[in-house]
């Protein structure tokens, strides 16, 4: 593989700049390939910056989801944004935070995991469709340890606007549940569900809002 400097500086609003540095030269127009005289245009870079940001969201998604961050979940959806879970819940982006803080308040611990992540980029909109799995750990009224396993589909749509990516459109699309009842933990939970969390000492709080 042939190396060369690659900096990348990503601001809040319109402003995203990519440096590629090649042989100390830097191509403002379009970038070369690693061989021969081929070019990646300047579509094909934004679609490669389209789907790295969108892909960032959709795990700062699941991240506000167990740490209970809700400044970092509204900042994944526009504040007009449709958040459509079915039986769960209808209303806005920035309600469903609202509304699964204090669902999930009332668990022990819980994960969201995601994969097969599909984004198809058309100028300043996209569109996605991303796997998750996600795992609840509780109570039962009787004092048993309990274990709740969903699988689903977040199909979303997407839109930059002032620079930002951000979801226009959710719909979940629900495909299977089971809950059982678990032996007691082996060891005790380490993660926090706050800005305690050891996560926020290396990746930082967010200081944007959700608000589009």
């Amino acid at each position: 593989m042939i190396g060369f400097p690659l900096v990348m500086s990503a601001r809040h609003g319109s402003d995203m700049v990519l440096h590629l540095s090649i042989e100390g030269s830097l191509h403002r127009t379009g970038i070369r390939a690693l061989s021969g005289d081929e070019s990646m245009d300047e579509k094909a870079l934004r679609h490669l910056l389209a789907r790295q940001e969108i892909t960032e969201a959709i795990h700062n998604y699941c991240r506000a989801m167990d740490r209970i961050d809700d400044d970092l979940g509204r900042s994944v959806f526009h504040a007009d944004a449709v958040a459509d879970y079915g039986a769960m819940f209808q209303g806005t982006g920035h309600g469903f935070i609202e509304f699964v803080h204090g669902a999930h308040s009332g668990l022990l611990v819980h994960t969201h995991q995601v994969s097969n992540i599909s984004i198809r980029v058309d100028g300043d909109r996209a569109g996605s469709e991303t796997y998750v799995t996600a795992t609840l750990r509780m109570k039962t009224s009787d004092g048993a340890l309990a274990e709740t396993r969903s699988l689903g589909r977040y199909i979303d749509q997407w839109e930059r606007r002032d620079g930002r990516w951000a979801i226009s459109h959710r719909h979940y699309v629900h495909e299977m549940d089971d809950t059982r009842l678990v032996e007691n933990a082996r060891y005790a939970t380490d993660g926090r569900r706050n800005r305690s969390d050891p996560s926020y000492g290396s990746l930082g709080t967010v200081e944007r809002g959700g608000s589009a």
